[in-house]
């Protein structure tokens, strides 16, 4: 495990750990039956982690957690870091096969691990989701290898992305709506993400509070796209 892949486990650790939470835990478990036995996070992760107790009873679990996390209550940042906690294993699999695969800063493909996971279960939809871990983890690979390892789709970009350099050059106020829709329609979440660094003028760690990435993991996917973008536009001004 990398330092900084260490380090973010760490913090989520103590984030569930912090006295604060204890307490919030005891009221998260008090209203799902099937989370009832745990009397803090370490206990409900040991079991989770561990052989004892059946498959089926972990995804009843798995599934209470992200019933909280989904519902938007005082408890749903605590059940989504528990979740991404108890999930931990399986990402760091997920991890593993895509060092193999390579084309990625190991720093950057932590930060999307992290982030794109976090994403997952916000916007999952708990009450269709029948097999948790392997629901959530199957959609974090697969929507990563698309963007990343897929040469087919990143030259299909290639036109929109030289008119979204163009119209990037000078923006008219009443179209960034339509300029988002574009942006996000050439260079996918990036999109969003260079649109409310470079159009709506947030810093680069609001960013990517808001879209639920690593700070470093943002400046860097900001850097690598404008720069794409800025070489399309050269032609351009000459």
């Amino acid at each position: 495990m990398s330092s900084n892949w260490s380090a973010l486990h760490a913090k989520l650790v103590r984030s569930v750990n912090r006295h604060s939470n204890i307490g919030r835990f005891n009221t998260l478990t008090a209203a799902h039956p099937e989370l009832d036995d745990f009397c803090d996070p370490g206990h409900l992760l040991g079991w989770l982690h561990g052989p004892d107790g059946l498959a089926e009873e972990k995804n009843v679990a798995l599934a209470a957690l992200l019933r909280t996390a989904t519902s938007g209550g005082t408890d749903a940042d605590l059940a989504t870091e528990l979740l991404i906690l108890a999930l931990w294993p399986g990402l760091s699999t997920v991890r593993r096969r895509m060092r193999v695969a390579g084309g990625m800063d190991l720093d950057v493909l932590d930060g999307e691990l992290f982030g794109r996971l976090t994403v997952a279960i916000l916007k999952a939809d708990a009450e269709v989701i029948r097999r948790v871990a392997a629901t959530l983890l199957r959609n974090v690979e697969r929507d990563l290898r698309r963007s990343e390892w897929q040469p087919s789709r990143r030259a299909e970009c290639d036109v929109p992305l030289e008119a979204l350099a163009q119209t990037l050059r000078a923006p008219e106020p009443d179209r960034r709506d339509a300029l988002r829709g574009h942006m996000v329609a050439a260079l996918g979440d990036d999109g969003h993400l260079l649109f409310d660094v470079h159009v709506v003028g947030l810093s680069q760690k609001e960013a990517a509070g808001r879209h639920g990435l690593a700070h470093e993991a943002a400046r860097k996917r900001c850097q690598r796209t404008w720069a794409r973008l800025m070489k399309l536009s050269e032609p351009m001004s000459r």
